[in-house]
């Protein structure tokens, strides 16, 4: 999905507790802060609170000054999504 401004996401995951999460994949072997601006502009525009950016990087979680969270998902666990999205929206 593209805004007018051009910034886009990949897709919105409807986990399984209900939340609409913004993801973005990148073939990224290392996070990097040009990869958060889609998904900054969706957490922005949208009453969303954690984006997910899924790559070959490792797990972290880039934080921003609003409270809302961006958490690098390594690949290998994308088919474990909503248990991660799950143990997150808890913490």
């Amino acid at each position: 999905k593209q805004s007018s401004s051009g910034n886009e996401i990949d897709f919105v995951h409807r986990a399984a507790h209900g939340a609409e999460v913004p993801v973005e994949c990148k073939a990224a072997l290392r996070s990097d802060g040009r990869h958060l601006r889609g998904l900054r502009a969706y957490l922005d525009r949208y009453p969303v609170e954690l984006g997910i950016v899924a790559s070959l990087a490792r797990s972290e979680i880039t934080r921003f000054q609003d409270g809302k969270r961006v958490v690098w998902l390594p690949l290998y666990f994308a088919e474990r999504l909503d248990e991660v999205l799950a143990a997150r929206s808890q913490q």
